[in-house]
């Protein structure tokens, strides 16, 4: 799902352990994410054109404030109108 508000990804890691290698990321610096896939076994997010395992970051919105993708408008899984 591209994302039409503002998310940024503060990297928490960057070894990857879907390939098991450096990410090339820098930890504590923030990315604008592009897009942002939760899947069932596994979710990404893309930043400048690449796919990054989603649990190397943690995810903030333009004001900084915490969010939490995977229970959220983001995740085909979780509905938000279903809570009200």
């Amino acid at each position: 799902m591209k994302c039409k508000d503002l998310v940024l990804a503060k990297c928490i890691e960057n070894i990857d352990s879907w390939g098991d290698k450096n990410t090339g990321l820098e930890i504590g610096k923030y990315y604008v994410v592009e897009e942002i896939h939760i899947g069932q076994s596994n979710s990404s997010i893309k930043i400048n054109g690449k796919s990054y395992n989603s649990i190397l970051f943690e995810y903030y919105d333009n004001y900084l404030e915490k969010i939490d993708i995977y229970h959220s408008k983001y995740s085909p899984y979780f509905n938000l109108e279903s809570q009200v």
